[in-house]
């Protein structure tokens, strides 16, 4: 057995004084993701929102507008989005620091597992956050804007005889805001779908001001012709996107699962004929609680999970737990190299740090 650095165990203490060192680490280095996320949350922001915005524009509702209805709910939604941004991108430097931690306690071959398993998790995690903002989300949406605008429907409205000599007023119809408006013009901005009227500045004080400052620009939002007119709350919309983008995060942690249960003998490569007929009903049942009732969503889920068991199982029968233990996935420079707070990893895979 090769000598390691350290030849005193540590007390109760110093491993106390570790954990904070390495919590302190992980809150500074995700500090400054924090702090960026805040600077660029309404870009953020419109990024999440983008996609009930093209569902609600393809249904035909142009003036798509979120709803504000607390003082804090808009500064709140950028904390919680720059706290996630935070999470996210800062998972990996959270689990390094966890990694130095809990190191210098694992065996060798423990070690060599890890080397696998966390870089392959922060992976699938990000593929499946991608896969539920381009595929899964735009189903959902789309299924639940059209099944609410045609859920309560007005009754058809009568078409009356006009009385003699009556005309009907008349509204430009532009595709976005005229180049210098006058106070009390009016048009339709087809573009946002919105009667827009141009009325005197509100900061103007007197009649010199009235003139030189420009007009503001009012809208009033058009819905379509039914009794359910969609305005969602931010808060509500975010919740639930961030709750889709973790539900996908785990589901896309299925090659994960499956091979820490071949590693762990649960399940074994050559006989995981057995187990499809469950990936598929589990894959089944998955995707009908988290996916709107539809061929269509259920299959864009279903379809992707069993896959991901399959590749879990190849990458199974290609790294079984006897070559990994083994080192046969790790150069020696890898297996020797000293950890941060305890001694040097061996080549002998029985062997643990000495400081522990």
């Amino acid at each position: 057995m090769a000598k390691h650095t350290n030849d005193k165990s540590m007390s109760i203490g110093e491993h106390l004084e570790e954990l904070r060192k390495r919590v302190f680490l992980a809150i500074i280095g995700v500090l400054p993701i924090f702090c960026i996320g805040l600077y660029f949350g309404k870009n953020i922001l419109l990024f999440i929102m983008l996609p009930l915005m093209k569902a609600m524009a393809d249904e035909g509702e142009f003036s798509a507008s979120a709803q504000a209805t607390n003082v804090l709910e808009g500064f709140l939604n950028y904390l919680k989005i720059a706290a996630v941004l935070a999470a996210v991108v800062g998972g990996p430097w959270i689990i390094f620091q966890l990694w130095k931690f809990i190191a210098p306690g694992l065996y060798a071959r423990e070690r060599r597992f890890f080397y696998i398993l966390s870089p392959m998790s922060v992976v699938f995690s990000a593929l499946g956050v991608a896969f539920m903002y381009y595929v899964m989300l735009p189903f959902v949406l789309v299924f639940f804007v059209h099944f609410n605008a045609h859920m309560l429907p007005l009754p058809t409205t009568p078409i009356v005889v006009m009385p003699p000599g009556f005309s009907l007023p008349s509204v430009p119809e532009l595709k976005g805001d005229p180049p210098d408006p006058k106070p009390g013009q009016m048009w339709m901005n087809t573009d946002r779908g919105a009667l827009r009227i141009a009325i005197t500045n509100p900061k103007a004080t007197n009649e010199q001001e009235r003139k030189e400052m420009p007009p503001r620009i009012m809208g009033l939002p058009l819905h379509s012709d039914s009794f359910v007119v969609q305005q969602y709350k931010i808060a509500e919309y975010v919740g639930l996107v961030l709750t889709f983008a973790f539900a996908f995060a785990l589901t896309f942690q299925t090659p994960v699962v499956v091979l820490l249960l071949g590693w762990i003998g649960i399940i074994d490569p050559k006989t995981v004929g057995k187990y499809r007929k469950y990936a598929v009903l589990t894959c089944t049942i998955v995707s009908a609680i988290v996916t709107p009732p539809d061929a269509l969503s259920m299959l864009s889920l279903g379809v992707p999970m069993y896959l991901l068991f399959e590749l879990g199982v190849l990458l199974l029968r290609l790294m079984p737990a006897r070559k990994v233990a083994s080192g046969r996935f790790f150069s020696r420079g890898t297996e020797t190299r000293d950890g941060e707070g305890g001694g040097a990893e061996t080549d002998d895979p029985t062997a643990r740090p000495d400081n522990q």
